[in-house]
């Protein structure tokens, strides 16, 4: 066996952590699904969750069209994303 490439970590974030709190109400007030949920993919927040920054996962488009050989997102699906980012960074303490 060869030197690891890659290690990936699990992230967990708090439910109550201020990100997540943030999120939620953003999404809540444009009429968005605001449940957490776990996903078993990895992502680079893992990394920065492991130094102490509370972190989630949150994107516009499909799973199930990410990292494909035909990867897209919808253009209005990008432009709510911009718009719920913009809402979770006004609100965020």
């Amino acid at each position: 066996m060869g030197d690891t490439l890659l290690e990936d970590y699990p992230l967990e974030t708090s439910a109550a952590a201020g990100i997540v709190e943030a999120t939620r109400r953003t999404l809540e007030q444009r009429g968005v699904d605001a449940e957490p949920i776990g996903v078993p993919y990895g992502s680079d927040a893992s990394k920065l969750a492991r130094i102490g920054i509370p972190s989630i996962v949150l994107g516009p488009g499909s799973i199930d069209q990410a990292h494909a050989a035909v990867e897209f997102v919808a253009c209005d699906q990008v432009e709510k994303a911009r718009e719920i980012y913009r809402g979770i960074m006004e609100v965020f303490q």
